[in-house]
């Protein structure tokens, strides 16, 4: 049996920062962040009990004293799963599909952000951005802002997001919330 996993990436751009620990739903206990940049974890098999290839999972974002920062859904799949966490403000979080979209270039502040999911297709690529506290974003040279992106095509007020884009060229794009999965389905 394939063993998936997450990666979490760290993302500092100045010293001040308000997240120190963070916790994924499958965890007993609150993680220390530290000057680590990345951490994997393997994602415990019972998380796809229900659904055999993908699972909404939540992560909390504590900062000093164990303080509780903020509480984000995030889709994991069955597989190799990756997302940037931000730790300098409380934020938004998005998945961000890419479909059919070849040849992205995606960056903040001179950051580059390359680990995209395949999420087991040829067509698609994620990105996911934890605790994001930016409102613009560049794709492919080309600023979009991200909360116009969420507040013109959801009306749902929500902490975690997921935008399927279709055509970046032709500003063609699907937003809906990461909502926590229903038990009895």
């Amino acid at each position: 049996m394939e063993t998936s996993t997450i990666e979490l990436i760290f993302i500092r751009f100045q010293t001040k920062v308000v997240i120190s620990k963070y916790q994924l739903s499958f965890q007993k206990e609150p993680r220390d962040i530290g000057d680590s940049e990345n951490v994997i974890f393997s994602i415990p098999d019972e998380i796809f009990k229900y659904n055999r290839y993908k699972k909404i999972i939540n992560i909390k974002l504590f900062g000093k004293n164990s303080t509780l920062i903020n509480c984000a859904n995030m889709t994991v799949y069955k597989g190799e799963n990756s997302a940037y966490l931000f730790l300098e403000e409380k934020g938004t979080s998005i998945e961000m599909i890419f479909k059919n979209i070849q040849d992205l270039s995606i960056e903040k502040k001179e950051k580059s952000f390359t680990k995209l999911d395949t999420i087991d297709t040829l067509s698609r690529k994620r990105l996911t951005l934890i605790n994001y506290d930016f409102s613009t974003i560049t794709i492919n040279k080309q600023i979009y802002d991200i909360h116009e992106m969420l507040f013109n095509n959801s009306k749902i007020k929500y902490n975690s997001f997921q935008i399927s884009v279709f055509s970046l060229d032709k500003n063609l794009y699907a937003v809906k919330p990461i909502q926590d999965d229903d038990p009895f389905l």
